[in-house]
């Protein structure tokens, strides 16, 4: 048994691994279904949240690297889902948009997300749902505090 000592760092270990697993068995979804990478999705998600956005913005907004966004746009713009414009403001910024077809792939993908996520939580009782929430919003507050 580990003392209150050690329960940080379990807590956040096991946070750590909960984050990994779920991103892989969702990533494992996304491709079972043919869809964008996991990481490609959340940049779609982010600019369905806005009718554009730089990429620094979705960079800051998904905590990532701005390099990291730029290879996921890359593959995005190839593949048609997002346009890419220079910024009227700001001729050194460019913008980025869903395309209608990146509007269809990203409510596929998130779909795909959804019914994944409900079969995990499905398997956790409601207390502990709801127990696991409040603990998140406890700990969200003060990350965003500081």
């Amino acid at each position: 048994m580990t003392g209150i000592a050690d329960w940080p760092k379990s807590f956040f270990f096991g946070l750590h691994q909960a984050h990994f697993l779920i991103e892989k068995r969702l990533a494992e979804k996304l491709s079972e279904a043919g869809l964008v990478s996991f990481s490609q999705f959340l940049v779609l998600m982010s600019l369905c949240c806005r009718d554009k956005a730089s990429q620094c913005s979705i960079a800051e907004n998904l905590f990532i690297t701005e390099a990291t966004v730029s290879r996921h746009v890359r593959a995005l713009l190839r593949c048609g889902l997002v346009t890419k414009r220079t910024n009227p403001k700001s001729h050194r910024e460019f913008l980025l948009a869903l395309t209608p077809k990146g509007r269809r792939e990203m409510e596929r993908s998130r779909k795909a997300i959804d019914d994944e996520i409900d079969r995990i939580i499905s398997e956790i009782n409601e207390r502990d749902r709801q127990q696991m929430m409040t603990t998140m919003q406890s700990l969200l507050s003060a990350l965003y505090s500081k």
